[in-house]
């Protein structure tokens, strides 16, 4: 809870990945591939790398890199790493988040640093930040870029979602609306038709969904599985005996159609031409430092950085202080809520959060909300799981009662804190008939990505305040 001369911000980027696509430069011909045998390292660069400078390079590296022991003003990490289970993790000491230890790193520095590919721009975002490169192995690099790659595409669709979103507030007057076109354009390079500009939720739909999702097709994943009916036994068995699929079920429709379900043998499958995935690494990667900016903005006014996820921060900052830059265009800041001031913030996790907040004016009319991922919010739901209840899991869950040890114990997840909640769930048979059912899914707390300190502050897996190496 913020004092009351505080308040809790929550803020997202506008339209972060079409912004990054439409300003960024992305590698664009084929990349002559580098490897352990052929790289080129100039002896005046000798490793590690510990600048921007050492790196000649620009495309993707496969690198051993060497994190620093903690971030300068308790930053989170720069660099992503994904554990032996799969876990993505912003770590500081690889063996600590493989083993999700919660105690502090007693490691090494071959057993804190990590094999991972990375792009030019997020590793010499790092090198500047404490990180070093240790090791290489090898490189794809790229001699042509491309600053104008989706520029014209994201500018038809955001123009499309901007006219669909109807006049914004302020725009009352004819001369009014003349400012905003002219602002607009200057800003985005988009000229907006105004005749065409009328609030339509579905066209407005359309678009953002065409802006987003584009450079998702770029790196689209393969062995899906696949339905193919088969007509005669023939049919049938050339399917069961295919070297080249797996057959994971079968349901006999009537005596001349077979519904099988099937997947290509990882060696067999193949990516769509559509792929392109050094494009789409840039995108995330570009998306990412973006988010990181903000978050260092965080730190320079002397804020408290509480929250962030992929696209959005929330923080605490002094009220009537300075905050975050904020706007309406293309890769700035907005307010979630801006009638509204957040009182209380509880977060049990990633996507995991819920927070109280009333009006900003008045301070009347106290509400709350959650956001959990992949859980029903219904009515029946909130009677069981509501903020009081989400907030009182959390500090059970994480042991936080003004007593507790240096650190949370490794075992202290997942015992015996949960709420258990039935919903009705449409479901699907095999013969694609759909169905309602009585659906249970189980809440509780879950954090994985960092260490848990008395008073629930967190620490990255690996972070110490001493060069000591044990």
């Amino acid at each position: 809870m913020c004092a009351e001369n505080e308040e809790i911000l929550y803020i997202d980027i506008v339209s972060l990945y079409p912004y990054v696509m439409k300003a960024r430069s992305f590698p664009i011909g084929h990349p002559n591939v580098l490897t352990r045998d052929t790289l080129l390292l100039p002896p005046n660069n000798p490793l590690p790398w510990t600048t921007p400078e050492h790196n000649i390079y620009k495309g993707l590296l496969l690198v051993r890199v060497q994190p620093p022991n903690f971030m300068n003003g308790n930053l989170p990490p720069v660099l992503p790493y994904r554990t032996h289970d799969g876990r993505l993790t912003f770590p500081l000491c690889a063996k600590c988040a493989d083993n999700r230890q919660q105690r502090p790193c007693t490691h090494g520095e071959r057993e804190r640093s990590w094999l991972t590919g990375y792009t030019h721009v997020e590793l010499n975002y790092a090198l500047e930040r404490g990180y070093k490169v240790v090791d290489i192995y090898e490189v794809w690099n790229y001699e042509k870029w491309d600053p104008n790659l989706f520029r014209s595409y994201v500018n038809t669709f955001i123009g499309l979602k901007q006219q669909a979103s109807g006049w914004p507030d302020g725009c009352a007057t004819e001369l009014d609306r003349a400012e905003y076109l002219v602002e607009f354009e200057r800003v985005e390079g988009i000229f907006l038709n105004p005749e065409k500009i009328e609030t339509n939720p579905g066209l407005r739909m359309i678009a953002k969904l065409l802006a987003n999702s584009l450079w998702g097709k770029l790196a689209q994943r393969v062995c899906g599985t696949e339905v193919r009916y088969a007509k005669t036994p023939t049919e049938f068995h050339q399917l069961l005996e295919d070297p080249t699929i797996d057959m994971l079920d079968f349901d006999h429709v009537s005596e001349h159609l077979d519904r099988c379900v099937v997947r290509k043998k990882p060696e067999f499958a193949k990516a769509p031409n559509t792929n392109c995935l050094p494009v789409a690494a840039y995108v995330t990667s570009y998306a990412r430092l973006h988010l990181y900016e903000y978050i260092e903005q965080v730190h320079q006014i002397g804020g408290v950085l509480l929250y962030c996820d992929t696209d959005s921060i929330i923080y605490v900052g002094k009220r009537n202080g300075p905050r975050v830059l904020e706007g309406e265009y293309l890769g700035q800041m907005k307010r979630e809520i801006p009638s509204r001031r957040i009182l209380e913030f509880i977060a049990g996790g990633p996507k995991n959060y819920g927070y109280r907040h009333v009006d900003a004016s008045t301070g009347l009319d106290e509400r709350a909300e959650l956001k959990i991922r992949s859980f029903p919010l219904s009515y029946a739901t909130h009677q069981l799981l509501n903020f009081n209840t989400m907030k009182q899991l959390v500090l059970n869950q994480f042991n936080v009662d003004g007593a507790v040890d240096d650190t949370i114990a490794d075992d202290v997840f997942f015992v015996g804190n949960s709420i258990g909640v039935q919903f009705p769930q449409i479901g699907r048979t095999r013969r694609s008939q759909l169905y309602t059912h009585l659906a249970r899914k189980e809440y509780r707390p879950c954090y994985e990505k960092g260490r848990i300190m008395p008073g629930m502050e967190t620490l990255p897996f690996g972070h110490r305040k001493n060069n000591l190496v044990f």
